[in-house]
């Protein structure tokens, strides 16, 4: 990884690429162009993906898997609070066409002018064997389709809603992401959750298995409101996860604790849903922030308050920038 302090900001680098202070994760779809349903029917969304491309802004694909996963529909909802939108909660899963579709999403995307980072979520359902044997696959299938372009790939750890259960994948984990190191001199970021470990993030630093750290996104129903009889409103899909403000506090929390412990750079979200919770994010970093080439995340607020997205979006070079 490159650290280097082109243009004098805080920019991720790997080689002669970079990563943007301000980071849209997921919600641009699987293609990373603006492809999420029913979204691209809404101009708002339309406008905040046409500012993306303008300021080539870094965007981080919704995740994909070796082969196609189906879910239910409308499996999302707006989380309110005393009459206010606070968040969403979904139970999306990783439903997906699978890499190869995405992959091609990805090259469109990428033709337009986007700047996409792809997802890939492992699958241990079927035996550590067989997640190599698909990862093995996905890595020559986004080489093949798009060459030069893939110079960086997102490893998810952390889907809280993928059946399984990340803390006790974390040593599959461990030992599929040397696959990416050897094959392909590629950028790895690892996407981490709530349940990830430090010591297993430690670990993954000691051994050199990821370049970046994004997260932390979401937070599962259960794992949100561990002590309340608060029914999701999704429990018949497993009960759901949440994004946005409603998860702020405990993001941040999480997000600046692994700040202290991790040397290597990070792309921390969570819930950030205005320009306050970036200068949040800026008092906290304090001197730190271009010496560990920090970028911030966000998601929700591009379909809860577009308009505010688009002023982070807009804000953010300048206001992560060292002073």
């Amino acid at each position: 990884m490159d650290q280097s302090q082109e243009n004098g900001g805080t920019m991720i680098s790997f080689g002669n690429r970079n990563i943007s202070d301000i980071v849209v994760n997921s919600i641009m779809g699987h293609g990373g162009g603006g492809d999420i349903f029913p979204l691209y029917f809404f101009p708002a969304y339309l406008d905040t993906a046409h500012l993306i491309l303008e300021t080539e802004t870094t965007v981080i694909a919704k995740s994909a898997t070796r082969h196609r996963r189906r879910a239910p529909l409308l499996t999302v909802r707006k989380v309110r609070e005393s009459g206010q939108v606070v968040g969403l909660i979904n139970a999306y899963g990783l439903k997906n066409p699978g890499v190869e579709v995405c992959a091609r999403m990805i090259k469109k995307a990428i033709n337009r002018g986007f700047r996409v980072i792809p997802s890939y979520s492992p699958d241990f359902s079927q035996g550590f064997d067989t997640a190599v044997q698909q990862m093995m696959e996905s890595l020559s299938i986004y080489r093949a389709i798009l060459g030069a372009d893939f110079w960086a790939l997102e490893v998810d750890g952390s889907c809280p809603n993928a059946g399984g259960s990340p803390e006790k994948n974390e040593a599959d984990l461990m030992r599929l992401l040397y696959l990416p190191r050897r094959v392909f001199d590629i950028c790895i970021s690892f996407k981490y959750g709530p349940t990830n470990s430090p010591e297993f993030l430690l670990e993954l630093e000691a051994g050199y298995l990821a370049d970046v750290f994004n997260g932390t996104n979401t937070f599962r129903h259960k794992l949100f409101f561990p002590n309340s009889n608060r029914q999701s409103p999704l429990a018949k899909y497993g009960g759901g996860a949440y994004s946005g403000s409603i998860i702020f506090d405990s993001a941040f929390a999480i997000n600046k604790q692994l700040r202290k412990q991790l040397r290597r750079p990070m792309i921390m979200g969570g819930g950030i849903s205005s320009i306050d919770q970036v200068l949040e994010y800026r008092h906290m970093l304090g001197s730190r922030l271009a010496a560990d080439q920090n970028s911030l995340s966000i998601c929700s607020i591009i379909r809860t308050d577009p308009p505010e997205a688009d002023r982070i979006i807009r804000a953010g070079e300048i206001l992560l920038e060292k002073k």
